[in-house]
């Protein structure tokens, strides 16, 4: 009978563990984790920096989004669930007071914000920023959007 016992609760505790492992997929697949970002924020790179992936647009990082911190190189990764498309959604980097610019090995002293435009969370910088605000200000693409900085900082394609 106690080798019965032990088999039950040994069979019961493996279904709930087999069921809890599913990561709740069939009831609710925002749970999975599948998608990874991998990028870098510089003005030199900035260690410390507050980065996620900006799901409301609003240009600041709120509790409910997916975030992280930067790294040594300014290396960041965020995971975030496969329903998100990073195509629709930038990167913003709250950059803090406290923030350290690898250049300089010093605090940054001032906090401000860099952004990315959707799509394009690998490299953020205050170019990737200027490219972001044209987009929302122009309502342009980001291919105008980009051509637009690049005319305005004098760059020549044929060059």
């Amino acid at each position: 009978m106690e080798v019965n016992s032990k088999a039950l609760i040994l069979s019961t505790t493996m279904c709930l563990a087999i069921t809890g492992c599913s990561g709740g997929s069939s009831r609710d697949p925002e749970v999975s984790v599948n998608t990874i970002i991998d990028g870098a924020v510089a003005d030199g790179y900035l260690y410390g920096a507050t980065v996620c992936l900006d799901l409301n647009d609003n240009k600041q990082c709120d509790d409910n989004e997916p975030s992280t911190t930067s790294r040594s190189h300014g290396k960041y990764t965020l995971s975030l669930p496969d329903s998100i498309n990073i195509n629709k959604h930038g990167i913003v980097v709250e950059v803090h007071s406290s923030t350290i610019d690898e250049d300089t090995e010093r605090v940054v002293g001032r906090a401000y914000v860099l952004t990315s435009p959707p799509g394009k969370p690998e490299f953020v910088s205050p170019l990737s920023t200027l490219v972001h605000s044209t987009m929302d200000r122009l309502k342009v693409s980001l291919e105008d959007a980009e051509n637009i900085v690049k005319l305005n900082m004098g760059y020549d394609d044929d060059s």
